[in-house]
């Protein structure tokens, strides 16, 4: 059995007040019962219940009056969760399995709907489907991830009938703001991230910053991962009726695949219920003496040079415009990219006859996508 062993360090400022509690014990004299009041600040920082969402609506209407299923995860629900990655904080929304599937694409599933059944969005614009966009991203580049359960195609398009999952950036701040992060783990695992924000030299000017590392040499032989990420952001308040701001944000991922350790067995048993030595049909064949040979328990059956390789950046330029006290205008131009480059064998069978391993799927596969787009909104 492994013992993982994980440890972490995590600075975040300015530092947020927690509550702090006062009690008060009593007894009813008429009744003989004995109470206690407990009186103090409510801490809601991880309801955002009056906080507006675009992931179920584009009106800024508040998750409290919002007909809709939405879950916000924050920054501080994603570090008070310990979830490393955007997979493990989505998990943590009532109702969401997440898993990798292959070439380390991320997919989830919810209310019986799975895969592109569920869109991925980037602030808002959806990213093509999920087996072109999908990622494994570091959690700590997200203000948030705002989860909608239900059909979303109205506001999302095509595909979006069991839900969204909607990553939202790091935007500058007004005061400054600082974090960092510092972990190891089992298995060759370490994280590391930092981040800032605030106002700048120049008047109106602010920005934000923000840097990922994230690494693991895997439990088994060729089966090591490597995430890195880079974002940042300015804002400037041309007026009181006028801001534009402007951000990108680039990951990049290499991920070594691995596809399970064959299971040895000695012969099969046939659907007429007839031994036979040959390599087994899953569908139909009963294993005789199936078993995991000791020797090959840290062993990788995939091609030597398995990788699969992405490269994602995504940039915005948003102009915000007061037209008056009841009317506002908001054009978002935005340019996503995806390349990814991805070599793997997928099947690897025991063949009790040669006594080997027989692989077979060899494939390659390379994307190179584009997508430019632009939204004008006027409230």
């Amino acid at each position: 059995m492994n013992l993982r062993i994980l440890f972490a360090v995590a600075l975040v400022l300015p530092a947020q007040a927690l509550p702090v509690f006062a009690d008060v014990s009593a007894k009813d004299q008429q009744t003989n019962t004995e109470y206690m009041l407990v009186t103090g600040i409510q801490d809601r920082r991880n309801l955002a219940l009056d906080e507006g969402s675009e992931t179920g609506s584009r009106l800024n209407i508040s998750l409290r009056d919002l007909p809709a299923s939405v879950s916000v995860i924050s920054q501080d629900m994603i570090q008070q969760f310990g979830a490393r990655t955007a997979m493990e904080a989505v998990e943590t929304a009532v109702g969401m399995i997440g898993g990798t599937g292959v070439g380390s694409i991320p997919g989830y599933s919810t209310r019986g709907f799975s895969s592109n059944d569920i869109t991925i969005l980037r602030d808002g614009v959806r990213q093509n489907t999920n087996s072109q966009s999908a990622r494994p991203l570091d959690s700590f580049m997200f203000d948030r991830i705002e989860v909608l359960k239900g059909p979303a195609s109205l506001l999302h398009g095509e595909g979006a009938v069991g839900g969204a999952i909607n990553y939202v950036t790091k935007m500058p701040t007004k005061d400054f703001v600082g974090e960092a992060l510092v972990s190891a783990g089992s298995w060759d695992n370490y994280r590391s991230a930092i981040g800032m924000g605030g106002p700048t030299a120049l008047e109106n000017l602010y920005y934000r910053a923000d840097f990922s590392h994230n690494e693991n040499g895997g439990y088994v032989h060729g089966s090591s991962e490597s995430y890195d990420a880079l974002g940042g952001s300015l804002l400037w308040e041309a007026s009181n009726t006028a801001r534009f701001t402007l951000s990108g944000s680039y990951f990049e991922d290499d991920v070594e695949s691995y596809y399970g350790t064959p299971v040895v067995y000695d012969a099969v048993i046939n659907s007429d219920g007839v031994q036979e030595v040959r390599p087994a049909n899953t569908s139909t064949d009963t294993l005789v003496n199936p078993r995991i040979a000791s020797g090959t328990r840290r062993l990788n059956y995939n091609n030597l040079d398995n990788f699969a390789r992405a490269e994602n950046g995504y940039g915005r330029f948003i102009s915000d415009l007061i037209l008056s006290d009841n009317w506002s205008l908001r054009n978002e131009l935005y340019l996503a990219t995806q390349k990814l480059d991805w070599r793997n064998t997928e099947k690897t069978v025991w063949n009790p006859l040669t006594e080997m391993v027989d692989r077979s799927s060899f494939f390659l596969i390379y994307r190179d996508d584009t997508q430019v787009g632009n939204r004008l909104d006027l409230r």
